[in-house]
C-alpha cells in the first residue's frame, strides 16, 4: 500500500470516527448504505483488480448469504451477529461451487457462466415464495432488535469495513497475494512455474464470496428486510462502477467510489432509471480520460508532485497526460 493510499484511508477513517456528531439520520442512513457498497465492491475488487476475474454472480452470493442470515435468524430465533457469519459461509460454499465449475473459463465465458448462475439464483428467490416470501421480500430481525438509532449501525458498518480492507491488503502483500497477482499478470507464465492456476483463483473467490456474503447479512439486519432485488443486473452494474471509477486493483479505489456513487445516487434518483445513464456517462469519462480510476489519477499526480527532476523541467503536464 502506497503512502497516499494509508494517508487517504487515516484521513477518512478520523473523520468516519466523529461523523455521528455533525449528521443527522437521514446523512448516516446513506453513509451506511455506501458501506454495504465499499465491502462488495472491494471484495469484489479482490476478485476482478488483483486476480483478474470478472464475475458477475457477486451480488448473488451476497443475496445467499443475506437471506441465510434472514431465515436461520427467523426460524431458529440465533442472534444476528451469529447469523451473519452463517450467511457467510453459506456464500462461501456455494462460491466455491461455482468457482470450482467455471474458473477453469476465462474472459467473456467466465462473465457468461456466471451471470447465468446470477439469473437462476435471482428466479429460484423470485419463485420459492413459500420460503423467500418472492418478491414481496423477506422480513429478518434487526442487527440490534428494537433499537432505531443509527449510530450503532454505523459503527457496526464501519468496523466491517475496516475488517474488510484490512484483510484484503494482509491477503494482497502475503506470499499467496504475490502468486495470485502474477496469475493475473501472466496466467501461463505463473502455470509454467508451478504454480496451481485454478486452486488460487478458486480460494480467492471463496474468499470474496464470503466478504460479500458479511455484507449481505448486515444490510439484511440493517434493512430487516431482503428481496431478489440484490440480485439484478443492476445492482452488480453499480458494484461494478464503484470499483472500476474508483479504481480497480487499489485499496482506496472501491472506497472511493462507494461513497461518491452511493452519494450520488441520492441527487439523481428523481430522475428514475436514468441515473443508470448517469452512472454509464461517468463510467465513460474515467475510463477515457483516467483508466485507472479517481485512485489512479491521484497517485499519478502524487508521483509528479513528489518528483524534483519532473518538477524542476516543468515537465508535470506531460507526465500526467
Amino acid at each position: 500500500m502506497e503512502q497516499l493510499e494509508k494517508r487517504i484511508l487515516l484521513a477518512l477513517f478520523l473523520i468516519a470516527l466523529i461523523l455521528p456528531l455533525f449528521m443527522d439520520d437521514y446523512v448516516l442512513h446513506i453513509i451506511i448504505l455506501s458501506c454495504f457498497f465499499i465491502m462488495v465492491a472491494s471484495s469484489w475488487n479482490l476478485l476482478a483488480g488483483y486476480s483478474g476475474q470478472v464475475s458477475f454472480a457477486h451480488m448473488a452470493l451476497c443475496a445467499i448469504g443475506a437471506y441465510s442470515s434472514g431465515l436461520i435468524s427467523t426460524h431458529l430465533n440465533l442472534h444476528p451477529f451469529l447469523t451473519i457469519i452463517i450467511g457467510a459461509l453459506a456464500a462461501s460454499f456455494l462460491g466455491l461451487i461455482i468457482g470450482v465449475l467455471t474458473l477453469r473459463m476465462k474472459g467473456s465465458y467466465l462473465a457468461l457462466t456466471t451471470i447465468a448462475f446470477s439469473e437462476i439464483i435471482r428466479l429460484v428467490l423470485n419463485l420459492e415464495y413459500k420460503v423467500t416470501n418472492g418478491s414481496v421480500g423477506l422480513s429478518v430481525p434487526g442487527l440490534f432488535g428494537d433499537v432505531s438509532s443509527k449510530i450503532p449501525y454505523y459503527y457496526t458498518a464501519l468496523g466491517l469495513v475496516c475488517l474488510v480492507v484490512f484483510s484484503i491488503y494482509k491477503l494482497v502483500y502475503s506470499n499467496f497475494g504475490l502468486t495470485v497477482r502474477s496469475i493475473r499478470e501472466d496466467e501461463t507464465a505463473a502455470a509454467a512455474m508451478g504454480v496451481k492456476v485454478v486452486k488460487h483463483k478458486v480460494i480467492v473467490f471463496v474468499i470474496s464470496s464470503f466478504m460479500a456474503g458479511i455484507a449481505g447479512g448486515f444490510l439484511a439486519h440493517y434493512n430487516m428486510l431482503v428481496s431478489p432485488e440484490l440480485t439484478t443486473i443492476t445492482q452488480m452494474g453499480m458494484v461494478i462502477a464503484m470499483a472500476v471509477i474508483g479504481g480497480l486493483g487499489t485499496f482506496i479505489g472501491p472506497i472511493i467510489g462507494g461513497l461518491s456513487l452511493e452519494l450520488i445516487s441520492e441527487y439523481v434518483k428523481e430522475f428514475g432509471n436514468y441515473h443508470l445513464m448517469i452512472y454509464g456517462l461517468l463510467l465513460i469519462l474515467v475510463l477515457r480520460f483516467s483508466p485507472r480510476g479517481i485512485a489512479g489519477l491521484l497517485k499519478k499526480k502524487s508521483r509528479v508532485q513528489n518528483n524534483p527532476i519532473i518538477k524542476s523541467k516543468g515537465l508535470e503536464n506531460e507526465v500526467q497526460k
